[in-house]
């Protein structure tokens, strides 16, 4: 409802997958099941259903949530959900145990406009054989990249973005088998879908009665004379 979409790498508009290793350049979180950490400053304002965060929490259950809250729900569901938690990027948002195997790493990176957040061979409740590798990247333009370097078991996860109440949100996969694979790139975006064609603001209400303005610029810098459609 808000304006966010979804591409993956088997989209020719979609990302390319390219791993950002960061296990030598961030911090290392405790490892643990079930815990949540943060807050976590993002280096920049990262704005997300409207609002702007500068700060973060990491759960150990794959995800990120920019609430104040502690919740740490090893119980994935389908997006959107009222239950906890919300403002939520699910990485893949499963019953993960860092404590039992592999390590969360964050990496605050403004120089380069990124804030990635790694979950590196951390493995599943039970099953210190199953673990997974993936990634996510914010950046100031609001962009979400999660990319996935190794995926052993994907057929019990949530991947998506939910807003601040749990009433809007955008589902990739649910408890979904055959999906997430090894070498896969995601981006989440509010922006234009048309690179020539920028608008402001992105979302919006209009009540019965009442109006609104909205700004659309077209930028023909550099595209070959035509007809274009948007």
């Amino acid at each position: 409802g808000f304006g966010y979409r979804w591409l993956d790498s088997h989209d020719p508009d979609g990302p390319l997958y390219q791993w950002l290793e960061i296990a030598d350049l961030g911090e290392d979180l405790p490892g643990a099941d079930d815990e949540t950490f943060g807050p976590i400053p993002l280096g920049f304002a990262f704005p997300f259903y409207g609002e702007t965060f500068t700060h973060v929490r990491v759960c150990t259950n794959g995800f990120l949530t920019f609430e104040n809250t502690t919740a740490h729900p090893f119980s994935n569901v389908g997006i959107p959900s009222a239950s906890d938690p919300d403002a939520l990027v699910a990485v893949f948002w499963d019953d993960l145990d860092s404590a039992l195997a592999g390590t969360i790493y964050w990496y605050a990176d403004p120089g380069q406009q990124r804030f990635v957040v790694q979950w590196d061979e951390v493995a599943h409740w039970g099953s210190a054989d199953r673990v997974e590798t993936c990634e996510v990247i914010l950046t100031p333009d609001g962009d979400i990249v999660c990319q996935y370097q190794y995926v052993r078991d994907d057929g019990d996860c949530t991947v998506g973005i939910e807003n601040l109440d749990g009433t809007d949100g955008l589902e990739v996969v649910y408890n979904a088998d055959d999906y997430l694979h090894s070498g896969l790139a995601l981006r989440f975006t509010s922006r234009p879908a048309v690179p020539w064609l920028a608008y402001e603001p992105a979302a919006g209400r209009v009540a019965g009665g009442d109006e609104a303005t909205v700004t659309l610029t077209c930028d023909t810098a550099g595209l070959a004379v035509g007809r274009y459609d948007a």
